[in-house]
């Protein structure tokens, strides 16, 4: 039974994870809870090498040109 437990707490470990670095970089958050609920490791594997959206990037950019321009 307590493997069972173990288990499951790793399966959703791995689902919030991938939910987290998704999100993080600008894309679907619960793409990333079910790459990581359904594929595991490999999920989380799959949302690390993902490139950030490219709405994500646009943000990122004029946010650092904002604070440059402020300088």
């Amino acid at each position: 039974m307590e493997i069972v437990i173990i288990f499951l707490l790793f399966w959703f470990m791995f689902g919030f994870v991938g939910w987290r670095i998704m999100s993080n970089k600008g894309r679907s958050g619960v793409g990333g809870l079910f790459l990581g609920l359904f594929l595991g490791l490999i999920g989380l594997l799959i949302a690390l090498v993902l490139k950030p959206s490219l709405e994500h990037q646009a943000r990122e950019q004029k946010a650092i040109r904002e604070i440059l321009r402020d300088d």
